[in-house]
């Protein structure tokens, strides 16, 4: 990722409106103070408190606030889908340095309309998987073709598949749980990036990414990155990611919640394997 390479413009649109509201703000306070019948002075005294209020919550939480604000905008108003997943849990596992395993786990609410599947999506950066299925009995997964799908997403090389449900559900059902998994993912040259990469191309409300790391590995400058868009390289946010050890104590891991994530950003969770030399 470059240095120098901005975030994507969608943020910085967000954030060009709290910077409007800035300077609105103070004006709107100062015409209500004078309406309620506060003194001149009063009411300048009022518009400028508010004014060096929002500059310095600004000036520390723009980023934040901005993104939160986008993430609002993007699910609230553009998303026409007619379904919205809820509490999704993406676990990417090291058994060793060649073997791995993926699952994806998720409850379906459905906001419109029926379903009779649910669409999802995946890409390994080692290559294509030849053999994933459905995390709940009943279910069932269907590749879509290549005719059908994304211009953009195959161009990038995603696998588009459907979960075939059981029966078809409605508005008026509960919410359901779904998902994918793949048990075993060979990388014998290691050409899997480091990186667990999550879009969101549907209405989200929560999502977990988690990587496990067999004891036996060395994991180093774990980070947490955000995007604000799919396309973006340079993320928006990004913080240290602390290992910790799982209760059966065979495997660290990290995780990453975000509560309310940008439909159309990405999360990420990357680090470095430190090789262990070899004994002397």
């Amino acid at each position: 990722m470059s240095d120098q390479e901005k975030p994507s413009s969608r943020l910085g649109l967000a954030s060009d409106i709290f910077t409007v509201i800035q300077f609105l703000a103070p004006i709107l306070a100062g015409l209500i103070a004078r309406l309620c019948k506060a003194s001149l002075y009063l009411s300048i005294g009022i518009g400028v408190v508010v004014f060096l209020l929002l500059l310095f919550t600004l000036r520390w939480f723009r980023r934040p606030i901005s993104a939160r604000l986008l993430g609002f905008l993007q699910n609230s108003i553009t998303s026409k889908s007619d379904f919205e997943c809820r509490d999704k849990v993406i676990e990417y596992t090291y058994h060793s340095r060649e073997s791995l395993s993926y699952q994806s786990n998720y409850t379906v609410k459905i906001l419109s309309g029926s379903r009779t599947e649910i669409p999802d999506k995946l890409k390994w950066s080692a290559g294509e998987v030849s053999s994933f299925s459905a995390v709940v009995t009943g279910q069932s997964i269907v590749p879509i073709p290549d005719a059908k799908k994304d211009d953009v997403q195959a161009y990038l090389g995603y696998q588009d598949f459907h979960i075939q449900l059981p029966k078809r559900y409605t508005k008026h059902d509960q919410p359901f749980p779904t998902g994918f998994r793949c048990n075993s993912l060979k990388d014998p040259e290691r050409k899997a990036m480091t990186c667990l990469i999550a879009g969101i191309y549907w209405k989200t409300t929560r999502i977990t990414l988690r990587v496990r790391f067999d004891k036996s590995l060395n994991v180093i400058n774990i980070r947490k990155l955000k995007f604000s868009d799919f396309l973006d390289t340079e993320p928006y946010d990004s913080e240290p990611g602390t290992l910790k050890l799982d209760k059966e104590q065979k495997f660290h891991y990290v995780d990453f919640t975000i509560p309310h994530p940008i439909l159309g950003g990405k999360y990420a969770i990357d680090w470095e394997f430190q090789e262990t030399p070899p004994q002397s």
